[in-house]
Parts: structure tokens; sequence; C-alpha cells
């Protein structure tokens, strides 16, 4: 999987764009238009030595970090992930179709001149030692007007605040051997002393319309994907809160990413080959800054629900794609090694028996629920009660049915009292079960019960009614599946994310997509 990352204020240098500026005249004529002054000038000539002032500085690099994703896309494909540093972020809100590229650059214009407005604060980065370290030294120091700014790998953080006490930190440290260098800028970026700029900035994003996001974007002030909801609130946070690149970049290789190409510059490649690094030698757990247990490099849990006839080998085919998960394969009683268990012929029996499962184990916000068929239902409304108990899942993953319910027709009532020729001919037509299995009698002979059981249990939800979850949902049907059309009746179910794909074969097209299935599975996320 690959992610795409966008750099942020510092990276400009003179004579970037050079060669995109005439590739793209439109563009450029509109930036110019737009921020009042010949952009292609200022970032080859700087005549004025304006680039480096922060209102010029971002406009600029926002244009030709959108002009160089251009280039890109002519001969790649779209990424999994967009993350950006700082200012870089509203090149990867762009990438994701969330506003134009007009809206961008007054968006970014606006946000440099109100960070321009801000005075007499300081930054500085520490190299070489971990965050808790730093703490210590500003702790002990009495620093308590210093706030962390960036937390750049586990051995670069940028600290910030009034410009006396950063001066005087730089000479602490400096007297500890350790590295610490003086950034030029005017004010305290990513800090407390940011909150005026933040709430300006929130007020006039108000203004604007955004559209949905077409690619995951991971933001810099929590580390966690995007909600189209919150996006003013977090884009307007973001000035006075601290960067999390360490944490963004552990949670996409949690998510199983791969691949970080940087568009336009090395700044952001180099932080993420130390992070990289710092996660195979195991440093990079750390507490959170508000406290809180970081869970970036800890496995999240998958639990596996099984689809009608199925048991906690049913997902075997799975298990090789999601060696970044600890995977919890459930089973129902009376199959598998719960054989010796009675059947259950009710779904609230059955709904009931998973969640006490998951319930024990889940981490809330943290892991993840699928299930295919049978199993997407079960998995619906266990997520309905674990939300009720404040132990909702990170996201659901859900395939084979269109919604979490079963639409009664006179084709689907009593399946489960049919004679066995009428049973076996019903699954074929259904595409329920695969053929092979119908067709060995022994195997047949011990999973008849536990199929009856199954559709006795779907037969008793049909009336049933449930709530909407917020928890996103990742919905997936096969593309020869009668009812594959009906897909987005899941929007009527939930009132979080909702993204729908589609995947060749029939009801059993998971058996030939397995490393689709847990690509859409780490998406989730």
């Amino acid at each position: 999987m690959k992610t795409i990352m966008f750099p942020g204020q510092g990276s400009q240098f003179k004579g970037m764009g050079k060669h995109l500026f005439d590739r793209y005249p439109e563009e450029t004529a509109l930036a110019s238009e737009i921020l009042g002054y010949d952009l292609k000038q200022l970032c080859l000539a700087d005549p004025d030595k304006k680039l480096n002032l922060t209102q010029y500085t971002q406009p600029a690099l926002f244009v030709v970090n959108a002009l160089a994703y251009k280039e890109f896309l002519k001969n790649e494909t779209p990424p999994d992930y967009l993350i950006g540093h700082s200012l870089g972020e509203y090149n990867a809100l762009l990438a994701s179709g969330v506003f134009d590229f007009e809206t961008g650059i007054r968006l970014v214009k606006k946000r440099g001149e109100i960070m321009a407005e801000a005075k007499g604060g300081g930054m500085a980065v520490v190299l070489g030692i971990t965050i808790q370290d730093i703490k210590n030294v500003l702790r002990i120091g009495g620093y308590d007007q210093i706030d962390i700014a960036n937390y750049n790998t586990p051995t670069q953080t940028v600290i910030a605040g009034p410009s006396d006490d950063v001066t005087r930190a730089i000479r602490d440290f400096e007297k500890m051997d350790i590295k610490i260098i003086a950034l030029n800028v005017s004010a305290a970026f990513h800090s407390r002393y940011m909150k005026n700029a933040s709430q300006l900035f929130t007020s006039f994003l108000k203004q604007f319309r955004f559209s949905y996001m077409q690619i995951p974007v991971i933001a810099n002030k929590n580390s966690q994907p995007y909600k189209n909801e919150q996006l003013i609130e977090i884009l307007g946070g973001q000035i006075d809160s601290p960067v999390l690149w360490t944490d963004t970049i552990c949670s996409l290789i949690d998510k199983g990413v791969n691949q970080f190409k940087e568009i336009g510059g090395t700044f952001l490649t180099k932080m993420v080959e130390d992070i990289q690094a710092s996660v195979k030698s195991g440093n990079a757990i750390k507490p959170t800054i508000n406290g809180q247990q970081n869970y970036s490099l800890k496995k999240r849990r998958i639990f596996l629900l099984p689809f009608a006839g199925g048991n906690r080998y049913s997902y075997q085919f799975l298990l090789p794609h999601l060696k970044h998960f600890e995977v919890r394969s459930l089973e129902l009683p009376g199959r598998g090694k719960r054989s010796n268990e009675p059947l259950v012929y009710s779904f609230f029996d059955a709904m009931g028996d998973i969640y006490r499962q998951i319930s024990k184990e889940i981490e809330p916000n943290y892991d993840v629920i699928y299930g295919h068929s049978l199993g997407a239902i079960l998995a619906y409304w266990v997520t309905y009660r674990l939300e009720k108990n404040q132990k909702n899942p990170a996201s659901l993953v859900v395939s084979g049915v269109p919604r979490p319910t079963i639409i009664q027709t006179d084709s689907l009532k009593a399946v489960h009292k049919l004679p066995r020729k009428e049973f076996v001919e019903k699954l074929v037509r259904m595409g329920g079960m695969p053929k092979g299995f119908i067709e060995s009698e022994e195997f047949f002979d011990y999973i008849e019960p536990i199929l009856r059981a199954d559709f006795k249990l779907l037969h008793s939800i049909s009336d049933c009614k449930v709530g909407s979850i917020q928890t996103p949902i990742i919905a997936v049907m096969g593309t020869k599946e009668s009812k594959a059309n009906q897909i987005e009746e899941w929007r009527n179910f939930t009132e979080g994310h909702l993204e729908c794909h589609h995947l060749e074969g029939d009801h059993f097209f998971i058996n030939n997509h397995p490393q689709r299935i847990a690509e859409l599975i780490s998406k989730s996320l």
C-alpha cells in the first residue's frame, strides 16, 4: 500500500517549481492573480527576499506541491493514503478532492497571513534524544511555558514558546551537550500561543463548502483519518496543536503501508526512514502528549465473524494477508472447537454469544471487526451493542450482504424446514455455499444441521429493527451477487463514514480476492 506525503514550511527554496510553471501556465497565472504578485518570479528569483516570509512561503509551497502532484499522476496511480506535514496537509486535502485548486490557494493565503501576524515566539529543533528526555529537561528547568510543537521522529522534536524561554532552553540543552538548533521563525507555531490565530482561521473556514474525501487523509492534529464533519475543527485546530508526525507514520505502517513517496522533496522521506528504523528496533512506542498510551505499534486485533455454516477456520485463506493484525477467528456453538455445545437457533442468542467473545478483548476505537454474509449481519448488530457500551471498534468491514437485516420473501421463508433435496437445490441457487462442499455427502451430513440452524436464526431477524451506528464501514459485494446493486443501502444504517466496493465474483468472491479484502480492512482504519 502506498502513501503520498507533501512537505510543509521549511522545505521551500529559491528555484522551486522551475520545471513546473511553464508546464502549467493556467494554474500559475490563476495563483498569481489570487495572490496579487508574480508567483513564478517569487519562487525562481525572489528579488525582494520574501520567499521565507510565512505569508509568502505558504501559498508558494502549496502551489508548487500541487503542480508537482499533477506531474506525478501522469505516470503513477493514486495512493491509498495522503498526508502532509503542517501546511502540506492542505495539499493532501486538495489531492483527496476536498476543495479545488483555487479554494486551496485562498485558504493557504489566509492561513499564511494570519500566522505571520503572530509575534514574540520562538522555536527550536532538538536532535538525538527521546521525547521523554526532552520533557524531563524542560520539567527540571521549570520551562512550563514551552510546548512540544512537532513530534517529527523519535529523536527529532521541535519545541516552541516565548522567545526568551526558548533562548534560555537552548543554552541549557547545549550545556548538556544535546544538539539543539534555533529555527528562523517569528512565532511559536503549533503551540498554545497560536490560539488566537487558530480561532481567526476557523472563522474564516466557515464560509467555505467542502466535498467528501476520495482518498483517506491522516490528520496532523490527532494522527487519525479526517472525518468530513470535523474538517473545519481539525484544520483550524491544526495551527495551535502539535504535529504528530511520528504517530501518523506509525499508524500507516500499522495499516500495512509499505511505500512512502514524498512530492517535491526529501525532508519527510528522511523522517520516515528514521521512524521505520525505530519501529523495527521497537523504540517507537511512547506515551502521547496527553498521557494516554500510544497503541501505534501494538498490533490491532481483528475479529473474524463466521458466515452461515462457518467456523473459526473459515477465513484461513485471509490469514497470510493479515500479518499486521492479531487475528481472532470466532465461531458459534455447535461447530468447530465448540461442536460439543448445542446449536443456537435465535439470532439474538447468536449475537449475544459473539458479543460476549468480543467485548472481553476489544480495545475500543482500535480493533476491527469483519464478517461475511451472516457474519456481516452479526458484525453490525454486535457493533451496535458495543457502541451502546462505549466499546465501539475502530472500523467495521462487511461483505456479501447489502444491509444488516434480511428482507423476508417467499423464496426465503422457512428455508431451514425444506426437505434435504430442496434444501440443497436452494443452497445451489442462492450461491450461499461452495458447490464442492454440497457435493461431498460426508461433509454435508456434518454441515446440514449447522446450516439449517443458521438459516433459522437468519429467519428470526427478518422483522427486527436496528438503529444507526457511528463506526466507519467498508462494504463489499461480488459483482455477480443478485443484490450487488443494492450495496448503498448500508447508508441507511450508519451515520459514520461509508465506503462501498464491488469485486468480481459471486457470493463467495472473497475466496478469490484475499489480498484485496485485507487491503480494504487496513484501509478502513
